[in-house]
């Protein structure tokens, strides 16, 4: 689900039952330019409530095959 404000954007993973620890979620962006003179940032955080395991961070290249594990 995400909810758009004047202030940015709001998402949420449900992951209360029936998930089981096998499954994931994804969330993907827009691709951003950074060859641009402005500074390209892309800020984010994160709240993982009980037993949800683990969070990963990829990125993409607009060329690269695989993703870039960065955390």
């Amino acid at each position: 689900r995400i909810t758009n404000t004047a202030q940015g954007k709001y998402s949420m993973i449900e992951t209360s039952f029936p998930t089981t620890p096998s499954d994931r979620a994804r969330l993907r962006s827009l691709i951003f330019d950074g060859t641009n003179e402005d500074a390209t940032c892309f800020r984010f955080w994160f709240h993982m409530y009980g037993s949800i395991g683990s969070s990963s961070i990829y990125i993409n290249g607009v060329k690269s095959k695989e993703p870039l594990w960065v955390w």
